[in-house]
């Protein structure tokens, strides 16, 4: 079996000296997840880190994983043939699924009954392949990049993209946008009615691209199903999560969160799988955002690096949950959710109730949650505080309370618990 040594370096912003370590392991558990998830077998993994790199050293990496032969059973044969010994479109489902036709189908007894089945071969995955797979989770020139050259018109309104080039090989990228001045970016420091803003701008986007088909052959979105890019965001945001107790104090319906997600990975994306998706921004919150001034201007979002095809839902729990203080929040969050409903039916979103709005709110508000977890540990806290003190703004509030609180409010961890 041929094999070969695989070195991954990631280059960060300065990490936080206590956090370095961990984020590695993060790092280096997503890699190898990845590999073993496409059986490919490796001997040994190592990470290493400075302050403003992670590296991961895999060993012995096989460059093709084995071929499999696969037994695969599919409905009875009651339901596989008719009357008149023909075979029926759930035969031919079954059969298109696994890549054969219906002459290949067997027939075989399982538990008392016959059932049709299928011998399956698959080739191995190519380690060239997956390793840029699981490469690209961490590549966020290319998203935001592509996002430029393939989205000019999202549904959303955006800076004027002026020129864009993106070197994948040397990892070098130009993006020249439009000034938006005398619009400007309030920080954290935004308003009620600023929210309200870029609330009522979200359905433009969502709806636009609402299950639409397209948004699934975009290999450079997060997708809800990317097991690799969850599955190292919710483990990195476990691990760091007893850490954040020194920096907040009282953590624990984020920390019980964390641990929810990660434990339950396959069921997370099983579940996320079920709902409605479209295109998501992924960090809609007011530092992306520009707002008009006294002095002009228009609303424009910016920073697509990290976009999602996932539930819409997500950007209004981002927004409302790290824009709003709880006063604020609990007087017009309701408001604001309705009416982002409202509108999202009035663009011709029909296969969606409120009761489900509501569920992937809900939701939402942890995966903002994972994020600011994330951020929490890999930020020098203290630019945190100076940014938040020059605004006015309590940053522990900002940073975690407001989003744990709405979750709590919001039943996010009795639907963890549930899925």
């Amino acid at each position: 079996m041929s094999t070969a040594d695989l070195l991954f370096e990631l280059g960060t912003e300065e990490l936080p000296a206590g956090e370095i370590s961990g984020m590695a392991a993060a790092l280096c558990k997503g890699v190898t997840d990845g590999l073993a998830e496409h059986g490919l077998p490796f001997t040994a993994a190592t990470h290493f880190s400075t302050p403003r790199r992670l590296a991961v050293r895999v060993d012995n990496v096989a460059m093709k994983a084995p071929d499999t032969e696969q037994h695969v059973v599919g409905p009875p044969l009651s339901a596989a043939k008719n009357d008149a010994g023909e075979w029926t479109k759930a035969a031919e489902g079954f059969a298109r699924k696994q890549g054969v036709s219906t002459d290949d189908l067997l027939i075989v007894e399982e538990q008392g009954a016959e059932r049709i089945a299928a011998h399956v071969s698959q080739q191995g995955a190519q380690a060239a392949e997956v390793i840029a797979d699981i490469i690209s989770n961490y590549d966020q020139y290319r998203r935001e990049t592509s996002f430029y050259s393939e989205f000019p018109d999202v549904g959303i309104a955006t800076p004027d993209c002026l020129y864009v080039n993106y070197d994948q090989s040397r990892q070098e990228f130009v993006i020249l946008l439009a000034n938006l001045s005398p619009a400007e970016s309030p920080s954290w420091a935004v308003t009620d009615s600023q929210v309200a803003m870029a609330v009522g701008a979200l359905p433009g986007l969502h709806a636009k691209w609402w299950r639409d088909p397209v948004l699934r052959q975009k290999d450079w979105i997060v997708q809800f199903d990317n097991k690799e890019f969850f599955g190292a965001a919710m483990g990195a945001a476990h691990m760091v999560a007893p850490i954040i107790k020194d920096l907040y104090g009282e953590v624990e319906p984020t920390q019980r969160a964390m641990a929810l997600m990660a434990e339950k990975l396959d069921a997370m994306l099983a579940w996320t799988a079920t709902r409605p998706f479209t295109f998501v921004h992924g960090d809609f919150h007011a530092k992306q955002m520009f707002f008009p001034t006294d002095e002009g201007g228009e609303f424009a979002v910016i920073d697509w690096q990290f976009p999602f095809v996932a539930p819409g839902a997500w950007d209004v729990s981002r927004i409302i949950g790290l824009g709003l203080t709880d006063e604020q929040r609990q007087a017009q969050m309701e408001s604001l959710v309705a009416g982002y409903y409202v509108a999202l039916t009035d663009r011709g979103v029909t296969d969606y109730s409120r009761d489900e709005l509501d569920i992937d709110i809900s939701y939402g508000l942890a995966v903002s949650q994972m994020i600011m977890v994330i951020a929490s540990a890999q930020t020098d806290v203290t630019l945190i505080q100076k940014e938040c003190s020059d605004l006015g703004v309590d940053w522990q509030d900002m940073m975690l309370y407001r989003t744990q609180n709405a979750m709590l409010e919001w039943n996010t961890l009795e639907l963890l618990e549930s899925i």
